[in-house]
């Protein structure tokens, strides 16, 4: 009977102390001890548990021995398993093995909700059992499935590199299942995992967290002021990628900004902009060369750099406005005098508290995530124009456009130059006939009455016998919008416009109407003129309503002025007077020119902004500059 012959005799029932006798004199080796266990023949096996339970607890060195017969016999599944967890005398690493080998039950070794710690120890236990099992094929195999599954569920760290990376050499050399289950143990450390594991449940908070905030930024100026504008809070609990976010996602962008949305557009008065007051049939040219292309096709939104140039009321600011009106993206409206410190600051004038940061602002203008317009450049001086074109060449991928009157200046390399147009002759009908849904209260003239005052007006002015100078400069006044309005309103009136007269007559109407509502007393002329020098001398557009308060209140009867609402860093309304249109502005501009020995000509002959109120003549008549020459207009009158 071989190794049982040895152990067990007739003479002799208790099998037990005989076996330990033989065992302890070194008659039966462990190994062969060990192999008695797989014995078919059940009181061989049941005499050498006997013995290995008086010898006492088997370690990790002999398990693999105790388990082998578990995967050859599916009946001794729970015997072996039994034997294993009693001869182990509750060693904890025997434990850890008996849980997860001998063909455990899934419930029984859950890899997956190991905490670190323990998952080393598992590995470990692997290891040790793995280096005992050369003579078990079954047990290896099963020790590598488990090691695989152990490995895809923790994030390693380099002390853990050794024991994987021998577990995965002995694999691979092993052959079969073993070799397969070696490809799912990480050959370096997985760092990222390793730190997803541990801190997985913050990081799904956080994004969380934000997203709310988010959500609640437009009502909660708390909000807006602590976690979007500090630039601190935005960083260290944005974990970098907040910044990033609010700066290159659209609707973030846009979410990030509404809250100053009127703030930002407060120059370009959006709620006071009348679509039907503004004709998008005016046509502009690519420059230098080009063909006359609708302005509202070429330039449907701001999209990269742009300068718009055109003359004096050619509708440059009512379409700098209109974009305002159908804007998508986040967009900021300046008047060019508002940019002497440089563009981001005066973007910055028009934000409040953590909004004003300046580094993020920057990122804003140049990723394209808030679009820029800026008006009037030629009404400024040279370095504020230089100020613009700095911004527009360093923040080359934004969305600007500018608008300024043809000037002496080297426009930004980085944009393009598009030229507005005068209107055509079919134009300007049209653009005058469609003045009859923006009329004036006190029209006298309406809907087709003052559709056949136009054409009459219109039919008499082509019809006129000039020469070819002077039909040139009868064209140039027609094809002007902003002289075309003039006409429309004065033909609603039932008055007779005369072109080279418009704004003498426009003042006048208005100084009648100023004697009459102030005791008889007249306009002060002189003084208004020479407060609107020293405005644009100084690249200041605001009226003073302190010096001006009737005469102000007069010129809005008359649609001279506007008035425009802000708000102060302080939260105060501020109410400011501008004038309707730099023509307006540069007629009473051109009354300080006159007289003789008057030496502010000659002083501003090379000065941009004063151009279109020098006098055409020394000695024009007084509200009658720069409408054109006075023998033009004997001829045009025949």
């Amino acid at each position: 009977m071989g190794y049982c012959c040895r152990i067990f005799t007739p003479v002799q029932p208790v099998y037990p102390a005989a076996s330990v006798r033989d065992f302890l004199s070194g008659a039966l080796t462990m190994p062969e001890l060990i192999t008695l266990l797989s014995d078919k023949v059940a009181f061989v096996k049941a005499g050498a548990i006997n013995v290995l339970m008086v010898v006492g607890p088997v370690d990790l060195g002999t398990l693999p021995a105790i388990l082998s017969p578990a995967y050859g016999n599916q009946e001794e599944v729970g015997v072996t398993r039994f034997a294993a967890h009693l001869l182990g005398g509750g060693q904890p690493d025997v434990e850890i093995a008996i849980c997860c080998l001998g063909k455990s039950a899934p419930e029984s070794c859950q890899l997956s909700r190991l905490s670190s710690s323990d998952a080393r120890r598992y590995l470990k236990v692997f290891r040790q059992v793995w280096d005992s099992s050369r003579e078990y094929p079954e047990v290896r195999d099963d020790v590598a499935e488990k090691t695989a599954e152990l490995a895809r569920t923790q994030g390693w760290t380099s002390e853990d590199l050794g024991d994987l990376k021998y577990l995965r050499l002995g694999m691979l050399s092993q052959g079969g299942p073993s070799a397969v289950a070696a490809n799912a143990i990480p050959t370096s450390p997985n760092y990222i995992l390793q730190w997803f594991m541990r801190y997985g449940y913050a990081w799904a908070a956080q994004p969380i967290f934000w997203i709310a905030l988010i959500f609640l930024y437009p009502r909660f100026p708390s909000v807006q002021a602590v976690f979007f504008w500090n630039p601190w809070v935005r960083r260290f609990l944005g974990f970098g990628y907040v910044g990033l976010l609010l700066t290159w996602v659209p609707f973030l962008r846009n979410r990030l900004l509404s809250p100053f949305r009127d703030s930002l557009l407060a120059d370009a008065d959006p709620d006071n902009f009348d679509p039907e007051a503004y004709f998008a049939e005016c046509s502009v040219v690519i420059k230098p060369s080009g063909h006359p292309e609708p302005i509202a096709r070429v330039i449907p939104e701001i999209r990269g750099e742009i300068v718009l140039e055109g003359e004096s009321g050619l509708g440059k600011t009512m379409f700098l406005r209109s974009l305002t009106k159908s804007a998508r993206r986040p967009m900021v409206y300046l008047i060019a005098q508002r940019c002497s410190g440089g563009v981001i600051e005066a973007i910055q004038d028009k934000l409040f508290g953590y909004a004003q940061d300046k580094t993020f602002l920057q990122s804003l203008v140049y990723s394209g995530g808030i679009d820029v317009s800026i008006d009037g450049l030629n009404e400024v001086s040279p370095d504020t124009r230089a100020q613009v074109s700095s911004f527009i060449e360093r923040y080359f991928r934004a969305n600007v456009i500018v608008g300024t009157q043809p000037l002496e200046w080297t426009p930004p390399k980085t944009a393009k130059l598009y030229a507005l147009q005068r209107l055509t002759q079919e134009q300007i009908r049209a653009f005058l006939l469609s003045r009859k849904a923006i009329l004036p209260e006190d029209a006298v003239r309406k809907g087709g009455e003052y559709e056949r005052a136009c054409n009459s007006y219109l039919t008499g002015v082509f019809a006129s016998q000039l020469d070819d100078d002077a039909e040139k400069i009868l064209l140039r006044m027609l094809s002007n919008p902003m002289d075309l309005t003039v006409v429309a309103e004065m033909l609603s009136r039932g008055e007779q416009p005369d072109l080279f007269r418009l704004r003498e007559q426009q003042y006048r109407i208005m100084a009648g109407d100023y004697k009459r509502t102030n005791m008889d007393q007249d306009f002060p002329l002189k003084a208004f003129s020479e407060h609107c020098y020293q405005l644009r001398l100084h690249d200041e557009v605001a009226i003073s309503a302190q010096l001006f308060q009737k005469e102000l209140l007069c010129m809005e009867r008359h649609k001279l002025v506007v008035t425009r609402q802000s708000k102060s860093s302080d939260e105060t309304v501020k109410i400011e007077w501008l004038f309707r249109h730099d023509k307006i502005m540069e007629f009473f501009i051109a009354q300080t020119f006159l007289g003789p020995g008057n030496d502010r000509p000659q002083q501003h002959i090379g000065d941009a902004r004063f151009r279109g109120g020098l006098p055409i003549a020394g000695n024009a008549p007084a509200a009658g500059c720069g409408q054109g020459s006075p023998r033009a207009a004997r001829r045009l009158r025949g």
